[in-house]
């Protein structure tokens, strides 16, 4: 019982210490109602870093009941951490990856399933990412 409560403390106070992301990603659906947003969250020096995808209406922020999808650890090629995402049409949004350590399918508030299906597609490498995180890619103008 006492180490149960300990790990309930360890983990409420560590997550004080998680990152709460930057957006790296906002694409329009092709009928302007909706986004498929990505958000980069890193942890520290000595681990890697969580995407969290989202699809909201517009302008709205990928918030954590939002989300649809988390993945740790996720690369577009062998030197690009990150995932890309494109709508197939203005019901279905695709996720593509080459590799992911874990990925986690989730069930958001707001839009429902039925409106907009979010596909995950793994190994499917971005020769053309560059290397490093999303959020450097995007500070870097690419």
């Amino acid at each position: 019982m006492i180490i149960r409560r300990l790990m309930i403390v360890v983990v409420v106070l560590a997550g004080g210490c998680v990152d709460k992301g930057d957006e790296v990603v906002r694409i329009a659906s092709p009928d302007g109602r909706h986004e498929a947003v990505v958000v980069e969250r890193g942890a520290g020096a000595t681990t890697s870093y969580w995407y969290d995808v989202c699809v909201v209406a517009v302008g709205e922020g990928c918030t954590s009941p939002m989300v649809s999808a988390t993945l740790y650890d996720a690369s577009r090629n062998s030197s690009a951490f990150g995932v890309n995402v494109r709508w197939v049409n203005s019901f279905q949004v695709v996720v593509e990856y080459a590799t992911a350590a874990n990925v986690q399918r989730k069930v958001p508030e707001g839009i429902p399933r039925d409106e907009v299906r979010v596909e995950l597609r793994n190994g499917v490498v971005d020769a053309n990412a560059p290397p490093g995180s999303m959020l450097r890619e995007l500070n870097d103008g690419r």
